[in-house]
């Protein structure tokens, strides 16, 4: 045991003392930019409505298979359609199209089924 200990504290002071500081070098280059840029560049390549999309499609899909929070996951199927609405006119398409479709087939589908139910039991009366 206390050779395990002794393993464990020798390795921990080794992993601490190991660091070393980089060295200052005067003729790196240094480049001054703009927040605006960063910015503009940064909704260029990374637009979150893809991704927004297609989270919101799987969460939906969950939610319809596993519980019973229909109303929920009709919501989170409607934020998928409007994500990948959006999501088209940016760079990063392919989620945002499959979050497009997913959302569609989770908002019509049900639509569907609920039209069908009220359409059997108004035959049924």
């Amino acid at each position: 045991m206390r050779k395990i200990v002794f393993l464990l504290l020798s390795i921990c002071c080794m992993i601490n003392t190991s660091y070393a500081a980089y060295p200052v070098d005067s003729s790196t280059n240094k480049e001054i930019v703009n927040a605006t840029d960063l910015k503009e560049n940064l909704e260029e390549k990374h637009a979150p409505h893809g991704y927004l999309s297609f989270a919101s499609a799987i969460t939906s899909s969950v939610l319809y298979f596993t519980t019973e929070l229909y109303i929920i996951a009709f919501s989170f199927g409607i934020l998928a359609v409007i994500f990948g609405a959006i999501g088209l006119k940016k760079k990063p398409k392919a989620l945002a199209i499959v979050g497009l479709i997913l959302g569609l087939l989770e908002v019509i589908i049900p639509v569907f089924i609920l039209l069908a139910l009220l359409f059997i039991i108004d035959q049924v009366n």
